[in-house]
């Protein structure tokens, strides 16, 4: 802060300001300041900056803390006066160089900063959910990623440097809906990819379907398969499981096990995203 004050008083008493540009020019640094000096909320394990206004949050880092390991994003986050926070921004640099193996986005996250998993060297894949709304420069430089999907229908926006300034981006498989592949190719900062896939969503015919509804969902490369039966979740050929509700809580883990109750489901087999509809 004295720094700051020796340069205020030189740029003053040489005039090269007038006062009247000296005083916006001070209020402009003094604004940068406040905004650096924000100080981040730990909540189960996860830094985030809170905005009592907008009763949002965004994900961020705090210096002397490290990320590990499978980590999972609410949608909503609870602090102090049993206030309700939506998770809507992971914030630029949130993951910067952490040794996640993997992250769980909820479906209320509209903005993704840059340099987010910047050199990640052990997150190996990446799921955008369908709100995600805008991209920032670098996410996934330096990551181990092999296959990013994107749950958006409607593009998100990126630049250049989103994606494509990457240099191993034509490693990367890119997975989006079925219907939206064209949309994706035609865009000049997605169509870099080694190539574009759909999830396909298939309804699998049973003799009673009332009785025992079956919904089987795979991947484009049909290693790892999701089928729901009855309310039963069954998924084969993956060693880790999570299914998250529309919320973006985790409700069940492991291979096998009982959905309830009806409704939307992201079920995320060894770093691979499904979309699970439980009737």
């Amino acid at each position: 802060m004295e720094n700051i004050s020796k340069i205020f008083f030189r740029i003053f008493e040489r005039k090269t300001l007038t006062m009247k540009k000296f005083i916006i020019f001070a209020a402009v640094i003094c604004s940068a300041l406040s905004a650096n000096s924000q100080v981040a909320t730990e909540i189960d394990g996860i830094y985030y900056f809170l905005d009592e206004e907008t009763r949002t949050a965004s994900v961020t880092y705090k210096n002397d803390v490290s990320y590990t390991g499978d980590i999972v994003i609410p949608a909503t986050v609870n602090y102090g006066d049993d206030w309700d926070y939506t998770v809507t921004v992971i914030d630029e640099s949130a993951f910067n160089n952490q040794k996640i193996t993997s992250v769980s986005l909820p479906n209320t996250i509209e903005e993704i900063r840059a340099n987010a998993f910047y050199d990640c060297k052990s997150l190996t894949s990446l799921t955008i959910p369908e709100s995600v709304k805008s991209i920032g420069s670098f996410i996934i430089n330096g990551t181990g990623i092999t296959e990013l999907t994107v749950l958006a229908t409607t593009l998100p926006v990126v630049s250049e440097k989103s994606f494509k300034k990457y240099l191993k981006i034509e490693t990367i498989t890119l997975y989006v809906p079925t219907g939206t592949e064209k949309a994706y190719s035609a865009d000049a900062n997605w169509n870099c990819f080694k190539e574009i896939k759909t999830i396909e969503a298939e309804e699998t015919p049973t003799e009673n379907p009332e009785e025992n509804p079956s919904t089987a969902i795979s991947a484009a490369t049909n290693v790892v398969s999701v089928s729901v039966q009855g309310k039963n979740l069954v998924v084969t050929n993956a060693k880790n499981v999570v299914v998250y509700n529309i919320m973006g809580e985790v409700v069940a883990t492991g291979s096998f096990n009982k959905i309830q109750p009806s409704g939307v489901y992201l079920v995320v087999a060894d770093g691979k995203s499904f979309k699970v509809f439980v009737r």
